[in-house]
């Protein structure tokens, strides 16, 4: 069982857990212990966890709620290089995670955006509304998904696009 501290896996050994199996402990003493015991609880039954286990996740928070002593989690366990690494790997993560949530609101917007602009080519100047329409499409398939697949659909002309 690894937990990611080298110091716990030299010390909790669970039978049924494969030794090389990633695996995360909370304790009572963790303040966030209980609400993230209750999320897992609502996402495994959403996946049709049987409602027996589902129950007892939620009375094992109920216990970490009472537990009397809440601490703040600690890293003293690290090294300093460790945590710089973790902190600039931390920082990266969060740095993709804001670049897809901006993709996704670019990417309906651009959607909204192709929308109008193909009720408005029945009426209007359609020839050139179709051009913008597909140029829009070429940016969302460079900026947005950025792989060639998606981009490779794309045909080089609006009138092939269609």
């Amino acid at each position: 069982m690894k937990t990611g501290r080298a110091d716990w896996d030299a010390m909790i050994k669970v039978a049924g857990i494969p030794s090389d199996e990633p695996v995360f402990l909370l304790r009572g003493q963790n303040k966030s212990a209980p609400a993230t015991v209750r999320f897992w609880a609502l996402t495994e039954e959403a996946a049709g966890t049987p409602v027996a286990i589902i129950e007892l996740a939620l009375q094992q928070a109920d216990r970490m709620i009472g537990w009397p002593v809440k601490t703040d989690v600690g890293d003293d366990h690290l090294s300093d290089n460790q945590r710089k690494d973790l902190k600039y790997r931390h920082s990266r993560r969060r740095w993709r995670a804001a670049i897809e949530d901006t993709d996704a609101i670019l990417g309906g917007l651009l959607q909204q955006l192709l929308g109008e602009i193909d009720k408005v080519a029945v009426t209007e100047d359609s020839v050139n509304l179709k051009t913008l329409a597909h140029k829009i499409r070429q940016i969302e398939a460079r900026t947005l998904f950025g792989h060639s697949l998606y981009a490779n659909t794309l045909s080089s002309t609006p009138e092939a696009a269609e």
